[in-house]
């Protein structure tokens, strides 16, 4: 997983100062420089480095979320860290679909418990536990699928910040009517539309690189994931105005937490593992056959 365009469309917190606009792009362009790199070459490494990486950010991303919904060190966010680790802990030895069921169980059980105790948001702590966990156990499934995973992995990746990247440029050149203002000012049908047109030229570049036969497929996957990341962006700033806070975390400076620059990977990545399961693994590069 790597970084995306920041979400722009939120207002300052309370006691936040004023940021310079240049000081603020070059700060997050250094975040980006530091990070990026290493995530690559863990990417391109696979195996247990990669394993361990989401692992530690299935970790990370739970306890944003739980300090988002109930607060930071409070039972609910504590359990929610706990089961979104095992959950992915678990899916490593496991067939997808048991994967599936034990993250289910897991999640009602972090909804069942925190409602008996009456713990604070248990339905949004089990909810982010859920989406959390199953977007890590795709990106493991697709990087590890196969011969091609590594490419695989990379297409959607790439999908998402593509989508992010020309939906700000979009958004910011064009301008035009809002695509959701009560939620995300910033956000337009100009940058959301530019964002579908980059996300599906992408597939059909990637499709035609690769030797698809059929490259309208992943050109028409490419759309479908850069739908559903864009929704998934819009969701986490409906849930950060929701419990009134700017960004889930601190931890990467310029960006906020790693939530907020990973939403649109959480709701593309389970959609992606889906579309590329149904698809012929010849043609993926999947099977000696390739």
């Amino acid at each position: 997983m790597t970084a995306a365009v920041p979400e722009s469309g939120q207002s300052p917190g309370p006691g936040s100062g004023p940021v310079s606009p240049v000081h603020d792009l070059w700060r997050r362009a250094l975040s980006s420089a530091v990070i990026i790199p290493p995530v690559l070459l863990v990417l391109w490494w696979g195996g247990s480095p990669f394993t361990v990486l989401i692992l530690a950010s299935a970790a990370l991303m739970a306890w944003e979320w739980g300090s988002m919904v109930s607060g930071a060190r409070t039972p609910s966010t504590i359990a929610g860290v706990v089961a979104a680790f095992s959950a992915v802990a678990v899916s490593q030895f496991v067939e997808p679909l048991t994967a599936l069921v034990f993250l289910v169980c897991l999640s009602g059980a972090v909804l069942v418990i925190g409602s008996l105790a009456r713990w604070s948001a248990p339905l949004w702590s089990a909810s982010g536990v859920f989406v959390i966990a199953l977007a890590c156990i795709s990106v493991l499934w697709l990087r590890h699928v196969g011969p091609s995973g590594l490419e695989v992995t990379l297409w959607v990746i790439s999908t998402v910040v593509v989508t992010d990247v020309a939906a700000y440029g979009a958004g910011r050149s064009i301008g035009g009517a809002k695509l959701a203002p009560s939620i995300s000012p910033n956000k337009t049908w100009a940058g959301g539309y530019g964002g579908l047109f980059a996300a599906t030229a992408l597939g059909f570049g990637a499709a035609i690189l690769y030797g698809f036969q059929e490259p309208w497929w992943l050109a028409l996957a490419g759309a479908a994931i850069a739908i559903v990341a864009q929704f998934g962006d819009l969701v986490e700033s409906a849930v950060k105005r929701r419990f009134e806070v700017k960004d889930s975390g601190a931890l990467i400076p310029g960006h906020g937490g790693l939530l907020d620059r990973l939403d649109g990977q959480l709701a593309a990545l389970p959609v992606a593992a889906l579309i590329v399961s149904q698809m012929d693994p010849v043609l993926l590069g999947l099977t000696a056959g390739s």
